[in-house]
């Protein structure tokens, strides 16, 4: 990846997501928080480079993970997706995909504060505010991408 890095100019959106996604699903994968990162071009330490800030890039990074895992057939959220969506009630399919979305959501929030990856208690008030608008909207997204 580095090599990349030196060789190419500017970079899309799309390239400073993978990028950052790639260095999340090491995270996860190992589950150390320590994992190298080149801040410049992870758009969850510099979210300027998406044009965002650093609540916005909080969840944008979560929504990614999550629709990568929708669509990946050896993902245990898939397999779950899976499940929920046999259901012939709508009722209870979207109230199971809403509390699916809000746990797994939960879970890779508590991972990033248990790895250090983020600094809840840094978060101004503001942000505090943002931070709940953000979770309450993203569950809704991902809830509605899964029904």
């Amino acid at each position: 990846i580095r090599a990349h890095i030196w060789e190419r100019g500017k970079w899309s959106q799309d390239e400073y997501k993978k990028y950052t996604m790639n260095w999340f699903e090491k995270i996860l994968d190992l589950g150390k928080g320590t994992v190298r990162v080149d801040e410049e071009f992870s758009f969850f330490h510099s979210p300027t480079l998406i044009k965002s800030d650093r609540i916005d890039a909080l969840f944008i990074l979560i929504s990614e993970v999550l629709l990568k895992r929708i669509n990946d057939p050896e993902s245990q959220f898939k397999d779950a997706v899976s499940s929920i969506q046999k259901s012939e009630d709508k009722d209870l399919r979207a109230t199971q995909t809403h509390e699916l979305a809000e746990r797994t959501i939960l879970e890779l929030l508590n991972l990033m504060k248990e790895l250090e990856i983020v600094k809840f208690d840094e978060f101004s008030n503001t942000e505090n505010e943002r931070f709940k608008k953000e979770f309450s909207r993203t569950i809704i997204q991902i809830s509605e991408r899964i029904v």
